[in-house]
């Protein structure tokens, strides 16, 4: 696992605060496991229904109600989480851009994971608005960029573009597929080839 993805992860409180009190080994997988799915439940949860109560979260999650207090005292601290958890998520999708070949098709399968990822934390790009750019935000954008200019270096891409410039364009470009697709204006199916289209217009 990377640096990038270690740190980003760190973000996440109930993975690795809560889980790092002095317990035994077994006590410590079972908290992992719980803050995990607590997790994973309140995306689940808060994608279908913006106004879910941590009630509905907890049981979700299979949790009670006092368990989820436990980790989160407010449903903000929650919603931090999760913005953390899905930085985390990101930065391990782009952590895999490979070191050779190609660069366009790497860049538009990097697109359409990005979009999958951004339905899945929809919640986020619905409902939080614009936030100021965390370290992992601006590491993803860097190591895009980075790509990108692997690939003007290689003459593979148009060397006129400012590879920073051409890096938050394509991050833009994941927004603008999922927003409608999340808000029901476009399906899936038609969103992501005009993007991915789009995509490759500018890139060439």
């Amino acid at each position: 696992m990377s640096r990038i993805v270690c740190e980003t992860i760190s973000f996440v409180p109930a993975l690795d605060d809560i889980a790092s009190a002095p317990r035994s080994v077994g006590r410590r997988a079972d908290t992992r496991r719980n803050a995990r799915r607590l997790l994973e439940a309140a995306t689940a949860v808060l994608a279908q229904n913006p106004g879910a109560t941590m009630t509905d979260i907890a049981d979700a999650a299979e949790l009670t109600r006092a368990t989820v207090y436990r980790y989160y005292r407010h449903r903000e601290d929650l919603i931090a989480a999760i913005r953390a958890l899905a930085e985390a998520d990101i930065v391990a999708i782009v952590a895999e851009l490979p070191t050779s070949g190609p660069v366009v098709p790497a860049l538009v399968a990097l697109l359409e994971s990005s979009v999958e990822l951004g339905m899945k934390y929809r919640y986020l790009v619905l409902n939080q608005g614009w936030v100021d750019p965390t370290p992992a935000a601006i590491q993803v954008r860097d190591t895009v960029a980075e790509f990108i200019a692997r690939g003007q270096r290689a003459g593979e891409l148009d060397r006129s573009f400012a590879p920073e410039l051409v890096a938050q364009m394509f991050l833009g470009m994941v927004m603008s597929a999922v927003t409608p697709i999340a808000l029901g204006q476009l399906a899936h199916e038609q969103a992501v080839p005009q993007v991915s289209r789009a995509l490759v217009k500018l890139l060439s």
